[in-house]
């Protein structure tokens, strides 16, 4: 594929919508986190998350605007069982997406065993999750 090649896939507008609430929840969270670390904070948060959280940090402005913004209008006008398209404007943003997700995963991980105050994805996010990195994994 070439990088300006933009790669179609359609999901539940509703579902996505309900796992960009989430990210939202989570990206709050970290970014306490973050500022936290700065300050010098001796808060005890594995070093595996302090990764993670710069990764996700760093990744969720740019690859989510546009998904969301288009699953908003979809639901908006057609209602929580609406799917919508996703065109993703080539491979970078695919592996992004991808990336993104799985460090998603990751991080349910950690909100499953308490790690964070934010609670895991609920299942079906989980698997809505899940599933895209495998339908979007071969563009990449």
């Amino acid at each position: 594929m070439n990088r300006g090649d933009a790669v179609r896939v359609e999901v539940p507008a509703g579902v996505l919508v309900e796992s960009e609430e989430q990210i939202d929840e989570l990206v709050r969270e970290l970014e306490l986190l973050e500022l936290g670390a700065r300050a010098g904070s001796d808060a005890q948060v594995p070093p595996r998350l302090r990764v993670v959280v710069s990764e996700v940090l760093d990744l969720v402005q740019e690859v989510r605007a546009a998904a969301r913004r288009q699953a908003e209008d979809v639901l908006d006008a057609e209602g929580r069982d609406a799917t919508v398209t996703l065109e993703l404007p080539g491979s970078t943003s695919v592996a992004a997406l991808v990336h993104l997700y799985a460090l998603l995963a990751e991080v349910d991980e950690h909100c499953s065993r308490g790690e964070l105050l934010t609670l895991a994805a609920p299942e079906h996010v989980q698997r809505f999750r899940a599933d895209l990195i495998d339908r979007l994994r071969p563009h990449t």
